[in-house]
């Protein structure tokens, strides 16, 4: 017996008969389940809620004659909001940090079975409760020889996990939670996809886009070699797939080459910084937008934009194509500069890399040195500018034909 094991019951009204309870392989005749249930988990402390009228019903006098230690805790009839809430407080009250808990809802009334689920829930994360059982002694569907099966509706919980996971990825691309509810699941082929959803959540979260096309491209097989498995076995997963691979898949390249997929490359990486900006994602998207341009100006040339001498020169053109020292003296020069002419939009891109309302360069920079520095973008501004900042990306890369 764990000495943080509490069972947590509600006692109703009913006349109840005595049946034979079956868990688990074992059976217990008593009219309360509260009282099978404590023979068989053992629990240190029993708290059994109670409406005012159930406070001086037999069914609770009957509880405490048979379930040494058992406690009292007193709660409204929960016919309105404001009781409910009450409720669901008491529940809190009656649980310490760390806490085990079996909740039995068989006597429950009205809606309480809906609500020891929800707070069940809250509380595994309010109060690092472990969530040992939720239990219900289902009357209707006793056999012939009056035996009452229990069912355990503890998975049911999960169904909200599965929803807060699956909405977090999307939301916001963070796959941990929800590769964690996929990780106990030890077929290969959805470990291969678990594998895929982690390294695309830290894929965005990290900046690696080359690493985000590539995983997001073998999502669609990754889901069709895992789907019986999850028809099968992780049903919530199941319903809620297809906005995961929908979601992440329109990033996908495969095996993306710098210099072999470069339009493809520049016109995922666009996907992605608006994606980055939907999520609210600000740092991410002009870190991104600031890396397109110069990769944009790769394309025109012909050059690996991987290269750092290449990257470094096209941000010599963007200045103009001659970069100065604090004296003004002329440092560097671009080779392409008299090519400049040939590139679509050039001024353009120029405006966007260094003026105003832009300044694509300089909002970045300001972003990611935290805002030390003389005269920084107030939050609401940097917002706004990267707005149009990425409403301007897409139109160059249309004129492009990106």
């Amino acid at each position: 017996m764990s000495d943080k094991l509490k069972l947590l019951t509600f006692v109703g009204l009913n006349d109840y008969k005595k049946v034979k309870y079956v868990y688990n392989g074992t059976t217990s005749e008593t009219e309360l389940f509260a009282e099978a249930l404590s023979r068989w988990h053992a629990p240190a402390r029993v708290i059994a809620f109670l409406t005012p009228e159930a406070k001086g019903h037999g069914n609770w006098n009957k509880l405490r004659e048979r379930i040494p230690g058992i406690v009292g805790a007193d709660i409204p009839d929960g016919k309105t909001e404001a009781d409910l809430w009450r409720i669901f407080s008491k529940m809190a009250e009656n649980l310490d940090e760390r806490d085990e808990v079996i909740f039995d809802i068989t006597h429950g009334f009205r809606s309480i079975p809906m609500l020891a689920l929800l707070a069940a829930s809250f509380l595994r994360t309010a109060k690092k409760v472990e969530l040992k059982a939720i239990l219900y002694g289902a009357h209707d569907a006793r056999d012939e020889q009056g035996r009452v099966p229990v069912f355990d509706l503890t998975p049911f919980v999960s169904l909200l996990d599965w929803i807060t996971a699956t909405n977090q990825f999307i939301r916001n691309g963070e796959g941990a939670e929800l590769a964690g509810l996929l990780k106990v699941y030890s077929d290969a082929s959805v470990q291969r996809l678990t594998e895929s959803i982690e390294k695309i959540s830290d894929g965005l979260r990290l900046l690696r886009p080359l690493d985000v096309m590539k995983r997001a491209a073998e999502l669609p097989q990754l889901f069709a070699d895992a789907s019986a498995v999850i028809s099968r076995d992780i049903p919530p997963f199941g319903l809620l797939s297809k906005n995961v691979e929908q979601s992440y898949s329109i990033f996908g390249v495969g095996n993306p080459d710098p210099r072999r997929d470069a339009k493809d490359i520049l016109d995922r990486q666009l996907r992605i910084i608006e994606w980055h900006l939907g999520k609210g994602q600000i740092v991410q998207c002009l870190s991104l937008a600031r890396e397109w341009v110069p990769s944009l100006l790769c394309l025109h040339f012909n050059l690996d934009p991987t290269d750092k001498a290449n990257r470094d020169d096209m941000e010599v053109l963007l200045i103009g194509g001659k970069r100065k020292d604090r004296a003004g003296n002329i440092v560097a020069e671009s080779p392409r500069l008299s090519q400049w002419s040939t590139v679509p939009e050039g001024k353009r891109l120029q405006i966007l890399w260094n003026n105003e309302p832009f300044n694509l360069a300089g909002l970045r920079n300001d972003v990611l040195h935290s805002g030390f520095r003389k005269n920084p973008k107030g939050t609401d501004e940097v917002r706004r500018l990267t707005d149009k900042i990425v409403a301007e990306l897409k139109e160059i890369a249309a004129l492009w034909n990106l």
